[in-house]
């Protein structure tokens, strides 16, 4: 036997070339087989250039009637001829060569076709062509088995897909219905306020997402139905209500992770907790399903938040008090709501307790209002005595308790007091100005006189420094202004020290100074940047309609300057003419560009028909606002506004008929003219009133 020196193949002693590679054989044994890389077979270089001998075309070369030429016609190097040529190569696997094998010769090729390269330095063997067979079954196998189960998958895998997507347009064609949503209640919501909304008609057991116009959308914040945060779904009642509340969150991020779920039926409840910085006016809120583009919108109103009734303090101690005596001291009555508020004050039939005034009105915005009470202890023997002042208003009703004992006449001196207890300014933008009130009276026997200071502090002004209250005399308003134009930001404190012939106090006051809010123009700043104008709202005051009101003391109205126009600063002044007495609060200041304060504008109570201007000086302009108050027929009020029989009635068995006496106080206003008036009842039979009480005239308090 000799081997291929190229290839490692065997081959007969007699053969001249080698059966695989169709090189020349030079007698080489096993053990002398180049190791040293063989030569890419296939190519003829001069050292194996085989020699070809012609050969007749065999017979059956051709098939007959086919026209078609068989793949084996020609002899290739590494065929053998017998009878018919067979390959010896099949599929990359070396096949024993028969040890019978007859000589052969070869057709002279057209071309010699790539043979499929050898592993290097490496002998051929049978079990290694075996095992390179089995991996080229196997792979082939693999592949042929991935091809048919591609085929098996993809298939009903697209089935499904269209299935779905029918299932999805029958459900959506199916839900004939638009989705829309509606509210539960009045679309109209103060401020502050929760608006209920139902939603219909949506993809059932989708999920939506609320936004505004505008588009803010909303937080869900607690859970009592079903809602989607990104994969999890918390499981509640069918009806899927939400708690939501305005929140700074982008629409991708609440769609896929802050989604209200939609029930089985295609409906959502809703409570939206209407934020402040919304705006007041109409707003429109939008319901968009995150499968498809349906979505439904509803058009709601936010209106100013109800007046809300303060009080302050929430009860009065005038201490000892002798015989024969008559004290006061103040509360202070304010509105911390949107609307406009009307209050009555009584004493709820307390002979011995009253208030000097009894009615009001307080714009928002505005100044606190002060109610003198008074006690009278010239009927009163030596003891303790507790009472309450009720104020009622379409805003609620507060009652602040009051107590004083009632002592022997003693020494006689002042004595002061004072109110509120601190004073907190809250936050203010730098540059602006904030007025409080603090009410002084006089609780001695005596004359009182005080002296008022702020105790090192630049920001702090006040609207009187000194003054005298007489024994039973009505307290006294400082008006006590912070300004912040020479403050930087941060916190800040300082006391107002009074000191009086009655006793000395301290009073805390606190204030926070912020930054102004950036302003960008819409256009560069020129270099020569124009005067900025003054400008203000309302433009003229009607004093019954748009300002507020206290029998005996006044109104106060509240008017916004503006800087409008222009990029600079501007220091404006306010004055007035027409009408002795009139004081505003703060009476100057300086204006960023673009910036708005309040001023308050106290006008002393008069005789209606009455006219004033208000006079607010610029840099650039002078704007005057006038000021009238017209004639206005009488208005009766009474406290309280409703009874509640174990709180404001006492029941009577003395009487002819037993039952409840509830005392009512009636007090006119608008007018410098008596009232008639007259009573009449509904409800239950048998009430009865006083023939004396059912009719008479309420004399004007103011």
């Amino acid at each position: 036997m000799q081997y291929c020196r190229f290839c490692g193949t065997e081959a007969l002693n007699e053969a001249r070339f080698c059966g695989y590679c169709g090189r020349a054989l030079t007698g080489t044994t096993k053990d002398s087989v180049d190791t040293t890389g063989p030569t890419q077979p296939g190519i003829m270089t001069p050292h194996n250039i085989p020699i070809i001998l012609s050969n007749q075309p065999q017979p059956d070369a051709t098939h007959t009637g086919t026209g078609q030429k068989d793949g084996d016609a020609t002899i290739r190097p590494g065929q053998v001829q017998g009878e018919k040529a067979q390959n010896i190569q099949q599929s990359g696997e070396h096949q024993y060569r028969s040890q019978s094998a007859q000589p052969f010769s070869y057709h002279a090729p057209q071309q010699l076709p790539p043979v499929p390269p050898m592993p290097l330095h490496e002998p051929h063997q049978p079990h290694r062509s075996a095992s390179r067979q089995l991996d080229s079954q196997v792979h082939g196998f693999a592949a042929r088995l991935m091809a048919r189960k591609t085929t098996k998958w993809i298939l009903p895998l697209i089935a499904v897909i269209i299935v779905l997507v029918i299932s999805g347009i029958s459900v959506v064609l199916g839900n004939s219905n638009a989705p829309a949503i509606s509210v539960s209640g009045s679309s109209t919501v103060p401020s502050g306020e929760i608006l209920h909304i139902h939603g219909t008609g949506f993809l059932p057991d989708g999920s939506i997402v609320l936004k505004l116009e505008n588009g803010l959308a909303l937080s869900p914040l607690t859970t009592t139905g079903r809602a989607e945060r990104g994969t999890d779904r918390e499981a509640g009642s069918a009806n899927g209500s939400l708690m939501l509340a305005a929140g700074q969150v982008t629409q991708q991020h609440l769609a896929s992770n802050k989604a209200l779920v939609v029930s089985g039926a295609g409906t959502f409840d809703a409570d939206i907790a209407v934020s402040d910085t919304w705006g007041l006016g109409s707003h429109t809120l939008h319901a968009t399903e995150n499968l498809g583009s349906r979505s439904a919108e509803l058009g709601f109103t936010i209106a100013p938040k109800q007046a809300t009734l303060v009080v302050n303090p929430s009860a009065l101690d005038f201490g000892k008090v002798a015989i024969s005596r008559k004290v006061l001291l103040s509360l202070l009555v304010g509105n911390s709501g949107e609307r406009k508020l009307t209050w009555v004050a009584d004493t709820k039939g307390t002979v011995w307790l009253t208030t000097q005034t009894h009615a009001g009105t307080i714009q928002p915005g505005s100044l606190q209002q002060t109610i003198d009470v008074a006690v009278d202890t010239t009927h009163l023997k030596v003891g303790n005595y507790q009472a309450a002042v009720r104020i009622s208003s379409n805003g609620g009703e507060v009652q602040v308790g009051v107590k004083l004992t009632v002592i022997l006449p003693g020494q006689q001196q002042a004595k002061l007091n004072i109110n509120p207890g601190s004073l907190n300014f809250g936050r203010l933008v730098t540059g602006t100005r904030k007025t409080l009130q603090v009410a002084l009276s006089n609780l001695g026997t005596q004359k009182l006189s005080w002296k008022a200071l702020a105790v090192n502090t630049n920001w702090l002004t006040l609207s009187a420094n000194s003054g005298t209250i007489e024994r039973g005399g009505r307290s006294q308003t400082i008006y006590v202004t912070a300004d912040s134009s020479r403050l930087a930001p941060g916190n800040y404190s300082g006391v107002l020290q009074l000191n009086s012939n009655g006793g000395n106090q301290k009073q805390e006051a606190a204030l926070v100074v912020i930054s102004p809010p950036h302003y960008q123009s819409s256009r560069q700043t020129p270099t020569y940047a124009p005067e900025s104008l003054l400008s203000v709202n309302p433009t003229g005051f009607n004093g019954n309609t748009n300002c507020s009101y206290a029998q005996g003391q006044g109104w106060f109205c509240v008017i916004n300057l503006i800087n409008s126009k222009g990029e600079r600063s501007l220091n404006w002044s306010a004055s007035s003419s027409g009408l002795p007495g009139i004081s505003f609060y703060p009476a100057s200041g300086t204006l960023l560009p673009h910036q708005l304060m309040q001023v308050n504008t106290f006008i002393p109570d008069t005789t209606c028909p009455a006219s004033a201007n208000l006079i607010f000086a610029g840099p650039a302009n002078t704007i005057h606002v006038p000021w009238q108050c017209p004639y206005q027929d009488p208005t009766l009020s009474v406290s309280p506004y409703s009874f509640n029989a174990t709180a404001d009635c006492t029941f009577s068995s003395f009487t002819q008929v037993q039952g409840w006496i509830c005392p009512a106080t009636l007090i006119s206003t608008g007018t410098q003219k008596n009232v008639s008036w007259s009573a009449s009842s509904s409800g239950l039979p048998g009430e009865q009133r006083n023939p004396l009480m059912c009719h008479g005239t309420v004399p004007h308090l103011g």
